[in-house]
């Protein structure tokens, strides 16, 4: 779900109205697992655990947040073995989460942008940045990518050196995962 601001919010504020929403995503079963916010707090992009993108739909239909916000369905991509706490975790030397948003003229498929990504992977490493997931939008023109780093500062680094396409480096916070009624984090 992105959505642009009449006025800059902070990540804290953001978190905040998440919270005061929590009966409204709960009756719809969406659950947060990102919140991201650009540097002007002006736009966020935030990404849930949802049955479906109508399912968001009707969240913020309710809530009637105004502007109305974008919102896209997308798989999620993460590194292969790695525990699901594990990607809501800071590591010794991590002091944040950043989204990089991407989008592409072309449709691209996970395992292509996977290749390019493993060739300028070495970018990553230099500055300490650690791919957390993915999520690819369902017409594969748009991603979200979550990483782990010492501060923003690297992230950016990192992915101009790299050369990937990207629209922007964005502040991001990690919500553990939610359980649903039979006590299973929703996957």
């Amino acid at each position: 779900m992105e959505r642009t601001h009449r006025k800059a919010l902070s990540i804290d504020v953001l978190r905040d109205l998440d919270r005061q929403a929590r009966w409204c995503l709960d009756v719809h079963r969406c659950n947060p697992i990102f919140q991201s916010i650009t540097q002007d707090g002006l736009d966020s992009m935030c990404i849930y655990d949802a049955p479906d993108a109508e399912a968001m739909r009707r969240a913020a239909t309710e809530l009637d947040a105004d502007p109305a916000p974008r919102i896209w369905g997308a798989t999620s991509h993460f590194p292969a073995g790695e525990a699901e706490n594990a990607r809501h975790q800071l590591l010794q030397g991590e002091a944040t989460f950043a989204l990089v948003d991407r989008s592409f003229e072309d449709p691209i498929g996970p395992a292509a942008f996977q290749a390019m990504f493993d060739a300028k992977f070495s970018c990553m490493t230099i500055h300490r940045v650690r791919f957390v997931g993915s999520f690819l939008s369902l017409d594969r023109r748009r991603m979200a990518c979550i990483y782990a780093a010492p501060d923003l500062e690297a992230v950016r680094s990192a992915v101009k050196i790299s050369g990937l396409p990207f629209d922007s480096v964005r502040a991001a916070i990690s919500h553990a995962p939610v359980s649903d009624r039979t006590g299973q984090a929703p996957g």
